[in-house]
């Protein structure tokens, strides 16, 4: 199997998803703490207003009581000057419950205001967390060059394809491609050119697969399709339909491996990647089933 370079960026050190969710809860649970500190505030200042209304409800009826008995005893004076002193008392009353009023009201605006901000604030942080997580899982789970799914996202769903096949007796099929000469092709074109051979070609195969069927790039200028509920033969009626899309008319070979009962995924992937290359040893540019390889002629031996 011819060796080209892989030029996919070099993997970067791997960003946590769940660190940025656990900073994401944080600020949330600072800003919620916050907040319900202000809506604490407005209700002991409200708990405040109702407390000075009952006390001065409370302190009226004394002082009713009050000037009832200092009349009965003809204390007229006396009540009068009582009267005045409960008169400037129930006024500063009325003025220290109107600057608690006002006091809440303010209050009350700011609580709904920071409510409003804070909400807003989540909303947007959640957006942003949700698009950063989803550039991230793109990024694990995409091949950075050409576009399609890389090695770990063809390890995963090999693994669900072959459960679900265990469990629904349907059949599945593996199929690995391999671009044939495509070092020449590099070194007669260039790493560009190559790299836009890779990307136009992964492109344009993914275009003609079904939505259940997945195609991942496997390494250099290898490439993987797993098929479900997809026998041998359709597996090579669609290689034979991918031929033609490949540009500059450069040619793969292919090797093709429908699941036996008993097999990993480790082992199916092997079982293809061998016919593979014995599909490459028959000269190229020709697809391979596992089980049908063509049979070595041995030389006639004459005594």
């Amino acid at each position: 199997m011819d060796e080209a370079t892989n030029r996919t960026p070099a993997a970067a050190a791997p960003i946590s998803s769940t660190l940025l969710r656990r900073s994401f809860r944080r600020q949330l649970l600072i800003g919620a703490l916050a907040l319900a500190m202000v809506v604490l505030a407005v209700l002991a200042l409200l708990m405040q207003v109702r407390l000075n209304e009952d006390v001065q409800s409370r302190y009226q009826q004394a002082l009713s009581i009050a000037q009832q008995a200092l009349d009965a005893h003809r204390l007229a004076s006396v009540s009068a000057s009582v009267s005045a002193l409960a008169a400037e008392a129930a006024e500063r009353g009325r003025l220290l419950n109107l600057i608690a009023r006002y006091t809440l009201a303010v209050g009350v605006l700011l609580a709904v205001s920071l409510g409003t901000a804070f909400g807003l604030l989540i909303w947007r942080s959640q957006t942003a967390s949700r698009e950063e997580m989803d550039v991230l899982d793109r990024m694990a789970r995409e091949d950075g060059l050409t576009g399609i799914a890389n090695r770990r996202t063809l390890d995963e769903g090999l693994a669900i394809e072959l459960a679900r096949a265990r469990r629904t007796g349907e059949e599945l099929t593996v199929v690995m491609l391999d671009l044939d000469h495509f070092k020449r092709f590099n070194d007669r074109r260039g790493h560009g050119a190559g790299d836009a051979l890779l990307r136009n070609a992964a492109q344009a195969w993914r275009r003609q697969l079904r939505p259940t069927d997945l195609l991942a790039r496997y390494g250099g200028e290898e490439f993987t399709l797993v098929l479900p509920s997809c026998d041998a033969d359709a597996a090579c009626q669609l290689v034979e339909r991918l031929r033609p899309l490949v540009p500059e008319r450069q040619t793969f070979s292919a090797g093709v491996a429908l699941w036996e009962q008993h097999e990993s995924p480790a082992q199916l992937l092997a079982r293809a990647d061998r016919v593979l290359l014995v599909a490459k040893k028959q000269g190229r540019n020709r697809t391979i089933v596992s089980g049908r390889e063509p049979q070595m002629v041995l030389p006639l031996q004459i005594a």
